[in-house]
């Protein structure tokens, strides 16, 4: 993963405003055109930087080889002189110094040629970002190398009234060498993507993301070989702009990006950072859905180092696809984690409206014994109560959240008195939790109200291949509390004590969304909390209406052993089998 900066630098013509440079880069600006933007890190085909970059290497090449020569033909003249006064000498002697003067100059422009090579490849290409894992028992590599600093600069003519579009061509290169395959991704390295004028997320001018593909007044998108501008996703979503199945070198990924100027937007420094992720998938090319996954296999793929080496960091170089679920076409991020199971690193987003022409839930392509499961038309607005009578608890409820816009703040400092004390200064979209399921809905209508303490619903929404986690009574082992243990978060699957360095579950690899709550009577907890269902039935104190479930406090905890209501709407994350 490579973390970048990239900014929109608004000038006028007459008095331009220079971005602030890092010493690599002060050689590499070109002053853009009128109405075009440039790239602040020799991006510009046309910068005087760049065609230095290229020239100076070949000069000082050419002269280094033609004073290599003059030395070898100065001391074969030498040697003819002082060969015993003779003019001449004979013909198998001047065969072979001839030879030899032509292995020195092979040898010399050779050498020559080489430098030259590296002094050119060292001013136009970035040195490398390591991405992938280096796994020295199987000599797979991965390599990521992107420009370090991405600026578009938009030079505009003093007083003109009108908006400029403008876009600019930059690669980034991947060099890849691995069995199975690579996906090269993007996505914005904050929780918004918005570009502030000066880096400040609360001023009033900023640039942000294009909408339906087409650039609006001081909007700005990325566009892959020419196609139609999109946004920049954040981090939890991602967007794959290429991918392979075999072993490639060199592969170069042409994104474009463009951005479109108002008349009223200030001269400035309108900053954001991206991030470039080079995913080693290492799984085969035969997986090309979720429905394809099978226990050989997930088994098959390399099992991750929990820590870098420094054994302080959670390790994020981990095997790693995005694949679409034939349901609906969603794309999900799948990742091999050091307990040794492939997880979904994201929430479930299936429901009744976007499946496909024709797509019916049943064996073939949902984790589901039976012939089939209906999902419902899924609720979108109101408070409307899921609890109830027996009857209630054995009827299948979703809330899809992505119709909504509003965004959220999430703790980042949390009492168990007060609550929140602290909430982050970046908003996160509701859309982005994915959806809400009762108990019966997420077990695909196989956990009834009927089944009991330590019971396990035999089915889940999950696709095909896949499953919900196991849940446990009290410190019992399950898919959650093996997964946290393996991190260094539980001193054992079965331990009783506060899940450490909870921060780590918000990160690469593992993902977990911070605050995204649960819908009872509306949306609760958003900002704060977390839950996630598990497999297992509840039957200890409330007979049989609860269910096992992970459940996270923003900041503080998160427990594995948490058992809740099987009418409360919650996030579903599925395992393989």
């Amino acid at each position: 993963m490579a973390t970048i900066p990239i900014e929109i630098v608004l000038q006028d013509a007459e008095s331009p405003v220079e971005p602030i440079l890092t010493p690599e880069e002060e050689t590499d600006i070109a002053v853009p055109e009128t109405g075009t933007i440039s790239n602040g890190n020799g991006g510009s085909n046309n910068g005087i930087g760049s065609a230095v970059s290229i020239i100076l290497p070949a000069i000082i090449a050419v002269l280094a080889i033609g004073a290599m020569v003059a030395i070898i033909i100065h001391r074969y003249q030498k040697r003819k002189k002082t060969s015993n006064g003779a003019e001449e000498c004979n013909t198998k002697e001047s065969k072979r110094v001839v030879s030899r003067k032509e292995k020195l100059a092979t040898v010399a422009s050779g050498t020559i040629a080489i430098l030259a090579a590296t002094v050119l490849v060292g001013n136009l290409v970035i040195p490398a970002t390591k991405a992938a894992t280096d796994d020295t028992n199987n000599d797979d590599e991965g390599e990521l190398i992107v420009d370090d600093k991405i600026t578009i600069t938009v030079t505009r003519e003093a007083g003109s009234d009108e908006a400029i579009v403008s876009s600019i061509d930059t690669k980034s290169y991947a060099t890849v060498y691995k069995t199975f395959g690579y996906e090269v991704a993007i996505a914005m390295a904050g929780n918004t993507a918005n570009l502030y004028l000066d880096g400040d997320k609360s001023s009033e001018y900023y640039f942000s993301p294009v909408e339906d593909g087409t650039l609006t007044d001081n909007t700005w998108g990325y566009a892959i070989d020419g196609e139609e501008y999109a946004a920049m996703p954040l981090i939890d979503d991602l967007a794959v702009v290429t991918k392979g199945t075999t072993p490639v070198s060199n592969e170069e990924v042409d994104i474009n990006y463009g951005v479109k100027v108002a008349s009223d937007m200030p001269n400035g420094t309108y900053a954001g950072e991206l991030e470039y992720i080079l995913a080693d998938t290492g799984f085969p090319a035969a997986l090309r859905t979720m429905q394809d996954m099978t226990t050989d296999i997930c088994n098959s793929v390399p099992t991750p180092n929990p820590f870098k080496a420094d054994n302080t960091t959670i390790e994020d170089n981990v095997p790693t696809i995005m694949l679409p679920d034939s349901r609906d076409d969603k794309l999900y991020r799948i990742a091999k984690l050091a307990d040794g199971k492939c997880w979904m690193t994201q929430n479930l987003d299936l429901q009744k409206e976007d499946l496909l022409d024709g797509v019916v839930l049943n064996d073939s392509n949902t984790d589901h014994p039976a012939n089939s499961f209906t999902l419902p038309t899924s609720q979108t607005s109101g408070d409307t109560d899921w609890s109830g009578d027996e009857t209630a608890y054995n009827t299948v409820h979703v809330y899809d959240p992505s119709y909504n816009e509003t965004k959220y703040y999430y703790c980042v400092n949390y009492s168990f008195g007060p609550g929140c004390l602290e909430y982050s200064d970046e908003e996160v979209p509701l859309k982005s939790f994915s959806n809400y399921y009762n108990w019966y809905t997420a077990t695909a209508g196989t956990g009834t109200y009927n089944l009991g303490q330590g019971e396990v619903a035999e089915g889940s929404i999950c696709s095909a291949g896949w499953r919900l986690p196991s849940g446990g009574v009290n410190q019992a082992a399950t898919d959650f509390s093996n997964l946290f243990y393996r991190y260094g978060m539980l001193s054992s699957p079965t331990s009783a004590s506060e899940v450490a360095n909870i921060s780590a579950l918000y990160e690469q690899p593992l993902l977990f969304l911070r605050g995204s709550g649960v819908y009872y009577h509306g949306l609760n907890g958003i900002g704060t909390s977390s839950n996630i269902w598990t497999s297992m039935a509840y039957g200890e104190s409330y007979g049989s209406n609860s269910a096992w479930s992970l459940g996270i406090a923003t900041t503080i905890s998160a427990n594995p052993w948490l058992y809740s209501a099987k009418y409360i709407g919650m996030s579903v994350r599925c395992v393989a089998r």
